[in-house]
């Protein structure tokens, strides 16, 4: 994985997902919010390798309308930046 990107998520705050997610038109509750950047924080590298279990997961914790949102956001982030990871 990418330095850069291992270094960002170093420094990521909660509130940084919290605002993501606002600009995005996802608004997570506290609960929601502390899964995701836990799962971030902690998985990201499996996160960016095999999403799909994590999003199978992230599904007894995050609300299905949310999670949808989100599963689409990930995968278009990652197409466009698929030449860094």
């Amino acid at each position: 994985m990418n330095k850069l990107i291992t270094k960002y998520i170093s420094l990521l705050k909660i509130e940084d997902i919290k605002k993501f997610g606002i600009k995005n038109n996802i608004f997570l509750s506290d609960k929601e919010l502390n899964y995701t950047y836990n799962i971030i924080k902690n998985k990201h590298k499996e996160l960016i390798d095999n999403p799909e279990d994590i999003f199978i997961e992230a599904k007894k914790y995050i609300d299905e309308n949310k999670l949808i949102k989100i599963e689409r956001l990930f995968y278009e982030y990652k197409k466009r930046y698929k030449n860094y990871l």
